[in-house]
């Protein structure tokens, strides 16, 4: 979700792409069926293929390096802070279960090594043994690693292997994800790695060229293909369960998805006082998913508090944008100081 280019550069609709698909998020996190499953069919292939986009990939080995760790800085701080607040609240939570029981701390520091490792958004099996789900962080080591091992095939590839190798990374990580899960959910990885050269690629849709009708095409071809591949696989394209229903058609549906929302991006963004708060949350994006991640863990019972999901869905948003707006002018308060 981060922009590697300064702040002049930014395309103002990607931000709205990223902040209105945030806001997709929490959504598809909150509600269920047909409305999740057509969320899903997109939002999360959606920022691997902006983060395609605006990336600029190196140029050598040198630059290779230090764009890595100024990644690694950018993408697994907030994984490993998560991670390590999780990890510190549920042992205070269940600090007389340590004090009662001398085998309840090694079982669960061992249980919680082994998530970290695989870093799952979903609870998976290996080799017979139970893996807990680290939840929506899942999605922090996965970008960092699909972009720097995009960027490290861009470098050492030419121009002609490079698409090639992407396609059969792709392959071989859906078919390795049906029979076991790799550390750092590095199947699904390998399974992106398309979305990355298609937002490197993106200039060629044209999006500000004709939005307005390139939205209800792009729209029509979604739909048919969303219908097309839960027909064929009876549910939608959920990356992190591992779920790649009649595989290439629902990355289709995920292009044709992000397309129909880009092209929304550039209509709404010709309004600029209706589409700055939209793009603020996407300039700060990473924020907001981090405070959706803890809300998750820790605040469920503010918003889940009636039986009609709808309604559970808009207290949620504005429990999220509520705390990120706190959160962000406490921070603007900390820095001038």
């Amino acid at each position: 979700m981060n922009n590697l280019h300064p702040t002049s550069n930014r395309e103002p609709w990607i931000d709205f792409a990223k902040g209105i698909t945030l806001l997709l998020v929490i959504i598809g996190h909150t509600v269920s069926g047909v409305l999740s499953g057509a969320i899903y069919s997109f939002h999360m292939p959606l920022f691997f293929i902006l983060s395609g986009i605006t990336a600029k990939l190196s140029s050598s080995a040198q630059q290779f390096s230090d764009k890595t760790q100024r990644s690694f800085r950018h993408l697994m701080f907030p994984f490993f802070l998560i991670y390590t607040i999780q990890t510190v609240v549920y042992l205070l939570r269940h600090f007389s279960n340590i004090q009662q029981d001398a085998s309840f701390l090694p079982a669960y520091l061992k249980e919680r090594i082994l998530a970290g490792i695989f870093s799952s958004g979903v609870t998976i099996s290996v080799f017979g043994t139970e893996v807990l789900y680290v939840g929506v962080i899942w999605f922090f080591p996965a970008l960092f690693i699909g972009k720097t091992l995009f960027d490290y095939m861009h470098l050492k590839l030419t121009a002609k292997q490079f698409p090639l190798i992407c396609l059969l990374c792709s392959i071989a990580g859906v078919v390795i994800g049906q029979y076991q899960c790799l550390p750092l959910s590095f199947d699904v990885v390998l399974a992106i790695m398309p979305l990355f050269y298609i937002g490197q690629h993106f200039n060629v849709f044209n999006v500000k060229k004709s939005p307005s009708k390139k939205f209800f095409l792009y729209a029509l071809i979604w739909g048919i293909f969303l219908i097309i591949t839960y027909v064929l696989g009876h549910h939608c394209l959920e990356l992190a369960s591992r779920r790649y229903p009649a595989y290439p058609l629902c990355f289709i549906t995920a292009l044709s998805g992000t397309l129909m929302l880009s092209e929304f991006s550039v209509l709404c963004c010709q309004y600029n006082f209706l589409s700055r708060p939209i793009q603020y949350i996407g300039k700060n994006s990473l924020y907001l998913l981090c405070i959706h991640t803890l809300e998750w863990d820790y605040l469920t019972k503010l918003w889940n508090i009636s039986s009609n999901m709808y309604i559970c869905t808009i207290i949620r948003i504005l429990l999220d944008l509520s705390l990120f707006l706190l959160f962000m002018i406490l921070r603007s308060k900390c820095f001038k100081r």
